[in-house]
């Protein structure tokens, strides 16, 4: 089952003219919500569970629990299994920092449950102004049902220490909300970033350490409190931007999804007197990956010029005995079967390699840049030199991805096959179709 895509609706409106020159329209009022600059400071991002707000995790680690009658895999064994389990809450504490007991969880203490919850609180010694008249003016823009709503503020700080004059760590958000009459969605989204210049960056944003979204329908949508979401997602990241933890929960498709990606890296060897300060080093002990395409070794007649030659570190996951260097771990609850499903790749994109040379696989894993438009350049040149209609051929995981046999009239999608299969624990509530 492939991820839900986040999409945030860009949208333009036209200004609906009237006589009376006070009068303005749903879109207006809502870009005209205050954006001001405003903050907090916190102890820590705690936030407990049973309250107003239900945290990102609370269902989908309840379900992946076995079910204490029937606790034996399916598919694949239980020490793998629970090798598995253990591996993703070691994760999902090293982002979330939840804690629960046999899958029920009791607190977490990260910036996007808290920034959330905060969002959602009926406290009002605890409101935020902000957020607050966003969400008062995006429901008059429902009850309005008559233009676009969208609402963005860059302006949040979030900063935590032991004091206010011992800041340890200091978080910027962009909170968004948007309302579409046409297809009669509601959507929220939080950013958080370490640099205000980060939120206005499209490449620092897609690395950003936590983004939370949901979708809505517009007749579930509260003022005040916590909105029942059609679907719920998250993607964090790691500080050095090699880790992604994204998050699915759908209630429209009954079925939550975590999934750990784990990506090589650029590395410099240590006598690279040019290597730049943000890279790590090929240090000692660091595994770097063979070139896939011999165009990125570099320029032979160039003894200095290496190319790609020992500067991708290799990654990856150590998850279970049998399943020691992956690159994807996805965990699907299924809550309608009562199933977990666990899938493994050892890649995370691959491309066949149709004209390659010696020395070259026939399937080239994670490409680099380098070697995609090696593989690239070969096909057009194949092709008399006409780009047009040419693209890499992708090849697909059959154990992670979906897959598709037959020809372009007779396409047939094929599920991939999970590696373990138990038994989770129920959880009624989330069997009810929306």
């Amino acid at each position: 089952m492939k991820l839900h895509t986040i999409v945030l609706l860009l949208v333009t409106s036209a200004l609906i003219s009237a006589c009376d020159p006070d009068f303005q329209d749903t879109s207006t009022l809502c870009a005209n919500v205050p954006t001001t600059a405003s903050g907090i400071f916190v102890n820590d991002f705690s936030v407990s569970s049973g309250g107003n707000y239900p945290l990102y995790l609370e269902d989908i680690l309840f379900a992946f629990e076995p079910d204490p009658s029937d606790p034996a895999p399916e598919t694949g064994s239980a020490e793998d299994a629970e090798a598995t389990r253990t591996f993703v809450l070691n994760k999902i504490n090293e982002y979330l920092d939840y804690t629960s007991n046999n899958g029920l969880v009791t607190s977490a203490n990260n910036p996007l449950d808290f920034i959330e919850e905060l969002i959602t609180t009926t406290d009002d010694d605890r409101k935020i102004g902000v957020f607050q008249e966003a969400r008062d003016q995006m429901a008059r823009a429902i009850a309005a049902d008559d233009d676009f709503c969208d609402y963005t503020n860059r302006n949040f700080v979030v900063s935590k220490g032991p004091d206010e004059n011992n800041i340890e760590e200091q978080l910027f958000v962009e909170f968004s909300l948007s309302y579409s009459p046409f297809t009669r969605i509601v959507q929220q989204a939080v950013l958080a970033t370490r640099t205000q210049e980060a939120l206005l960056s499209s490449q620092e944003r897609a690395t950003a350490p936590f983004v939370g979204f949901w979708q809505a329908s517009p007749e579930s949508f509260t003022a005040e409190g916590y909105t029942p979401p059609i679907l719920r997602q998250a993607i964090m990241n790691n500080t050095d931007e090699t880790e992604i933890f994204n998050l699915d929960d759908g209630f429209d498709t009954r079925l939550g999804v975590m999934e750990f990606i784990i990506k090589d890296q650029v590395c410099y060897p240590n006598d690279d007197a040019e290597k730049p300060g943000d890279l790590q080093a090929c240090d000692d002990g660091v595994q770097t990956r063979s070139v896939q395409k011999n165009e990125c070794t570099g320029d032979p007649e160039d003894d200095a010029d290496e190319g790609e030659t020992n500067k991708i570190a290799y990654n990856s996951f150590n998850v279970n005995s049998s399943n020691d260097d992956v690159k994807r771990v996805r965990v699907e609850t299924d809550y309608v079967a009562q199933q977990v499903r666990i899938y493994f790749s050892p890649y995370i994109e691959a491309i066949e390699n149709p004209h390659k040379e010696d020395g070259e696989p026939d399937v080239i894993y994670d490409p680099t840049d380098c070697e995609k438009q090696a593989v690239f350049d070969e096909l057009v040149e194949a092709n008399g030199g006409d780009r047009t209609g040419i693209s890499l051929p992708v090849v697909g995981d059959t154990n992670y991805d979906i897959t598709f046999t037959g020809d372009d009239d007779n396409l047939q999608e094929v599920e991939p096959t999970p590696a373990i299969v138990y038994q989770g624990q129920l959880l009624t509530e989330r069997q009810t179709e929306l």
